[in-house]
């Protein structure tokens, strides 16, 4: 691997090493919208390999990182693209401009998982289908699906529902349900540690539910009415050791990270050179010990720089691996390594 701030070409990526702890991080040479664009794959120190660059004023963003590590979903240029990092050759999804959402499918992203638009009655349906990676041969899993979760092992996955969450196969086969935890809308987030379902409810509320049935476990709350104006919704959860980190959702796309106390409340922490300057913190993942993996944006303006780093609650280190501090310009968007439990 490199050392951090060292720079190489894509040819040079070793895939034997690229996994958990590494990064797909979009980064811009300015800090206003008027640079290049480049697509690094950013190793746990801090090296990068380039990818791809496109040329200024270019719309991308990153959706998804496939299982296997060797592709990735952008969109933003007005179509959707699934691009094989090794060699930067991209496709182009059939049906970009319907599409409401899109990932890989699990284990390995071989195919996609599509939310597409078909107008009824006047108005636009959501359909989750699923697809080959240029998007053709749709197949129609269910209807009014705005999230969904692959098992690992892709053999079915696991839908949004209020009263339910649906297991369903890849034909759309409903299998069975999963008790909702609460009696608003709930949707999956992401496997936890011990296999248990990361669930979101209404805004605020995160549970752990057993995929197979049992007790639920209800990890926060919504906070106090005088927090109610600043504090929006709390979108995703991380465990470090026996503490939980979670990030929270602000006014205008701010986002802030948050640690949850014993009562189900959280507490804002502050990240060194992200909360003075009031930038987006996006919580990316974890290094699997006791730092969390971050994106500080900007939330409204754009011509702020940005950063990809790790940062260790515990002794407020953070250690810058893109952006300022390393190579300057800003970071507009970063994945970590998809972690299928």
């Amino acid at each position: 691997m490199l050392a951090r701030g060292q720079q190489a070409p894509a040819a040079e990526i070793p895939w034997n090493e690229v996994g958990r702890n590494w990064f797909l991080a979009l980064w811009q040479s300015s800090t206003r919208d008027d640079g290049p664009v480049s697509l690094f794959l950013v190793d746990p120190v801090g090296g990068r390999y380039l990818v791809h660059a496109w040329p200024a004023q270019t719309n991308v963003s990153l959706d998804d990182w496939s299982g296997d590590g060797h592709r990735v979903l952008l969109t933003g240029t007005g179509t959707a693209q699934v691009m094989d990092l090794a060699s930067g050759a991209t496709q182009t999804v059939a049906g970009s401009p319907d599409i409401w959402g899109a990932g890989f499918t699990a284990p390995k992203g071989t195919n996609l998982a599509l939310v597409v638009a078909r107008p009824q009655n006047g108005a636009g349906v959501a359909y989750l289908t699923r697809t080959d990676l240029a998007g053709g041969h749709p197949l129609i899993l269910g209807d009014g699906v705005q999230q969904w979760l692959y098992f690992p092992d892709g053999a079915s996955l696991v839908v949004n529902g209020t009263g339910a969450l649906r297991v369903i196969d890849n034909s759309g086969h409903q299998l069975r349900t999963i008790p909702a935890p609460s009696g608003q809308p709930c949707r999956p987030i992401r496997w936890w540690a011990d296999h248990r379902l990361l669930v979101a409810c209404g805004s605020f509320e995160l549970w752990l539910v057993p995929p197979g049935g049992g007790e639920p476990q209800r990890l926060t709350i919504a906070p106090a009415p005088a927090d109610s104006p600043t504090t929006f919704g709390n979108s995703n959860i991380y465990a470090l050791g026996s503490d939980l980190y979670m990030q929270a959702e602000g006014p205008c796309g701010y986002g802030y990270l948050a640690k949850v106390n014993s009562d189900g409340t959280t507490t804002a922490v502050d990240v060194p050179g992200a909360t003075d300057r009031g930038l987006r913190q996006v919580v990316l993942g974890t290094d699997g010990h006791n730092r969390l993996g971050l994106l500080a944006t900007p939330p409204c303006e754009n011509n702020h720089s940005s950063s990809l780093s790790w940062f260790n609650p515990t002794t407020r280190r953070l250690d810058i691996l893109l952006g300022p501090g390393v190579n300057g310009g800003k970071v507009l968007g970063a994945l970590e390594f998809p972690d299928l439990k």
